[in-house]
């Protein structure tokens, strides 16, 4: 369903020229979406972002893999919040769910542990994870 909230956060990502603040209108769009959906998928936010993703990857033909996301194929992603440390995400080229999950850790390391504006990896690692849910949410809501 879109509606005036999710539209509006989709247009200003697809405008925004720093890659950190296009990941994170982007990324309202998409949680605004999944979590819509949580009820469907059962679990955490975690488990609802890959599900969404994967499922509306599936259901509007959208290969994520299309758009570059080199750096997440790169090396693993660490889990930099120290209050759920973990095996870092890896991410397979082909497997939607694993990219969608190393996406979701990117925003957990930005939100709650560290990213910095100042590391590169970081930078192409946001820059790329707000590239795909901008080409996907633009998919899922026509524009």
């Amino acid at each position: 369903m879109k509606s005036k909230f999710d539209i509006d956060w989709l247009r200003r990502a697809q405008k925004e020229q720093d890659p950190f603040d296009r990941f994170v209108c982007a990324y309202i769009v998409f949680n605004y979406h999944y979590s819509e959906a949580r009820h469907n998928y059962g679990g955490g936010d975690r488990k609802a972002a890959i599900f969404y993703g994967v499922n509306v990857c599936r259901s509007c033909g959208f290969d994520p893999f299309g758009v570059p996301v080199g750096e997440y194929l790169a090396k693993p992603i660490e889990r930099m919040d120290p209050q759920y440390p973990g095996r870092p995400v890896e991410v397979v080229k082909g497997d939607v769910r694993s990219l969608f999950d190393a996406i979701y850790q990117v925003r957990c390391n930005f939100f709650h542990g560290n990213k910095s504006f100042h590391d590169a990896r970081d930078t192409a690692l946001v820059e790329q994870g707000a590239n795909v849910l901008i080409a996907l949410m633009g998919k899922v809501l026509g524009i």
